[in-house]
């Protein structure tokens, strides 16, 4: 099975190994609100969530249920 993109992005601009399960969690997050929305363009969220004390900005699409990736420090 390919990895997903926002596992290898995560890895990438940060150095962290997401796992699938913490991916999972990071949708069911962004899922339920529960994370902070810091904007909506042209149907993707942008989503503030922590992971091990670091700050990431998510991209996360409410119509395929999924974390699309993850964004540079720069970007966020």
């Amino acid at each position: 099975m390919k990895e997903p993109h926002a596992i290898a992005r995560c890895r990438e601009r940060y150095g962290i190994d997401l796992t699938l399960d913490q991916l999972r969690a990071m949708e069911a997050d962004c899922r339920a609100r529960k994370a902070l929305l810091l904007r909506v363009y042209g149907g993707a969220e942008h989503w503030a969530i922590s992971l091990d004390g670091q700050a990431l900005v998510v991209v996360y699409v409410r119509t395929q249920d999924r974390v699309i990736t993850v964004l540079p420090r720069c970007a966020a």
